[in-house]
């Protein structure tokens, strides 16, 4: 969001001259143009942005919509190009067991809660490592050290299912390293 802002591709720093035409210039009784009143002086990280809305929200009285669980998980699954159709209905179960029935925007005085789009990340990594069976077991780096050869010597269903999570695993670290190029 931060770098949409900074291209211009979300109105966040440009607001303030559509905000002067539509008010059109300051009274003489208050001589202060519209950028120096809604200008940002910066932008501002997706949790304080996050925080800042819930509890601007909930300081005038407001009552958001709860944030789409569904809609966050399949667009990170999307964008990291997992098979939405195998993990999303186990996420929305974990989902719908583990957090209260509506997921809200975290608000800036609960420092120890977590940032809503940091659950709906973690629901998906539980759901997952129980998918492709990664238990924690230095998985990812062994994955990572296997070679292309071992993929043509799995008969046993068992090996297949390991293959699967390397392929996940590697799949992972593959765009993983794209992310961090284009960033």
């Amino acid at each position: 969001m931060i770098k949409w802002a900074r291209e211009g591709k979300l109105p966040y720093f440009s607001a303030f001259v559509e905000l002067e035409s539509r008010l059109g210039e300051p009274p003489i009784a208050c001589p202060i143009s519209s950028s120096s009143m809604f200008r940002p002086q910066r932008a501002l990280s997706v949790h304080k942005l996050e925080s800042y809305a819930s509890s601007f929200a909930q300081f005038i009285g407001l009552e958001l919509p709860p944030v789409n669980f569904y809609a966050l998980a399949y667009r990170y699954l999307e964008k990291l190009s997992l098979p939405i159709e195998k993990i999303l209905p186990y996420a929305c179960r974990i989902y719908e067991w583990s957090v209260s029935p509506d997921l809200w925007l975290s608000l800036s005085k609960d420092y120890f809660r977590l940032p809503t789009h940091v659950c709906v990340v973690s629901i998906l990594v539980v759901a997952i490592r129980i998918l492709y069976n990664i238990h924690g077991f230095g998985e990812w780096e062994k994955s990572l050290s296997h070679n292309d050869s071992a993929k043509d010597s799995a008969k046993d269903p068992n090996e297949q299912h390991e293959l699967d999570c390397t392929g996940l695993l590697q799949h992972l670290h593959a765009v993983y390293n794209e992310i961090a190029d284009i960033h």
